[in-house]
């Protein structure tokens, strides 16, 4: 009987730890833009930005609406998107400024399950001509 409720507990503390350490979010590599836009992802599209405001803290958020697709296709119903920062180094946030009405930005998208769309990183589209091969004019 105390092997089972030493296997019991020792299971506890087991699947405890796990569940702790899968709902971290903290920042293992904080990568530079250049290495951000290198990855693969299922879209790339210019959008305006339409709204942005901070958020409590140091993070913003903006919605913008997609205007142009450079890679990948996203159809009509991709159309708005939501961007932002979190204000937080722990979180990987680069520490871009807020997006500001009127700017286009480069947005990086990821598919979902449903078949919309998550924006991956998003950057004006003047540090994205700098950093990524796809804004680059031969």
């Amino acid at each position: 009987m105390a092997s089972t409720q030493q296997f019991a507990a020792s299971a506890l503390a087991v699947a405890l730890t796990l569940g702790i350490a899968g709902g971290a979010q903290a920042c293992r590599v904080n990568q530079p833009p250049e290495a951000r836009v290198a990855h693969a992802y299922d879209a790339v599209v210019l959008a305006r930005v339409e709204r942005a405001a901070p958020l409590d803290g140091r993070g913003w958020r903006a919605q913008a609406t997609g205007i142009q697709a450079v890679e990948g296709e996203v159809g009509p119903a991709a159309t708005v998107f939501e961007i932002g920062r979190t204000g937080e180094p722990a979180a990987c946030d680069d520490g871009q400024a807020i997006a500001g009405v009127g700017e286009t930005w480069a947005l990086y998208l990821s598919r979902r399950p449903d078949g919309g769309f998550t924006v991956s990183q998003s950057y004006p589209l003047d540090l994205a001509r700098r950093i990524d091969p796809r804004f680059q004019k031969p």
